[in-house]
């Protein structure tokens, strides 16, 4: 973890974190908890993301 939030120091994120709107409106995080987390002790407060449209059965496969 000490090396990514140095990483997102220097360099910024560079791999987008994805994340799916639910049914209810709001949305979750598929891939990149680690790089949210990342961020979050690097001290920034926004984080590039990218809305893919997938289904419940589709984002746990590509949580995996």
């Amino acid at each position: 973890m000490e090396q990514l939030v140095k990483s997102i120091k220097d360099s910024g994120i560079t791999t987008l974190i994805i994340l799916r709107k639910k049914d209810d409106g709001r949305y979750e995080i598929v891939s990149g908890h680690r790089r949210k987390k990342a961020c979050e002790i690097a001290g920034l407060e926004t984080v590039k993301a990218e809305i893919k449209e997938l289904n419940k059965d589709e984002a746990i496969i590509l949580m995996v």
